[in-house]
């Protein structure tokens, strides 16, 4: 016999959506927990950003990138071509829009090989953070766990 089984999951899951990035998780549990961007070459960034319908003061902003945490690593860097973790994101930029419209380049990092980072910042009137993902240290798309933004009162 030949034959095989479908089997359609509903509501569809939203596995790697950019949901994920302000779910409280910012590491796997019994989900991945984290955005994932499509295949990408990086000619033109993968983005991903947080919006609100008031406008908001915002001192910190925090990202955490997938730095493998899945992966136990018996030889740290062994057969990686560079000192890096693939996963990490490399070089990328951060933009504020506010409300009037306008925007602020708050951040643009290169050769980034943190899994956590952490921006101060003093923002105001803010509608819209952007954060976009230039290239990763060898992997084809990008990969976020977490994208934070702290009002001046909560920052720590």
């Amino acid at each position: 016999l030949h034959f095989g089984y479908l089997s359609r999951i509903t509501p569809e899951q939203p596995v790697y959506s950019p949901s994920r990035v302000t779910n409280p998780h910012s590491r796997p549990t019994s989900e991945p927990n984290l955005w994932v961007s499509a295949e990408s070459s990086f000619e033109r960034p993968e983005w991903i950003e947080l919006n609100w319908q008031e406008p908001k003061a915002i001192a910190e902003l925090q990202i955490l990138f997938d730095s493998s945490l899945h992966f136990h690593f018996w030889q740290s860097w062994q057969g990686y071509p560079v000192n890096a973790i693939p996963s990490i994101v490399r070089d990328y930029r951060i933009v504020a829009t506010h409300e009037d419209g306008s925007t602020s380049l708050v951040a643009e990092v290169a050769d980034n090989h943190q899994r956590n980072c952490r921006h101060s910042v003093n923002l105001k009137d803010v509608r819209r953070v952007t954060v976009e993902v230039i290239q990763t240290h060898g992997l084809s798309r990008a990969q976020i766990y977490s994208v934070r933004a702290f009002s001046p009162s909560s920052s720590s």
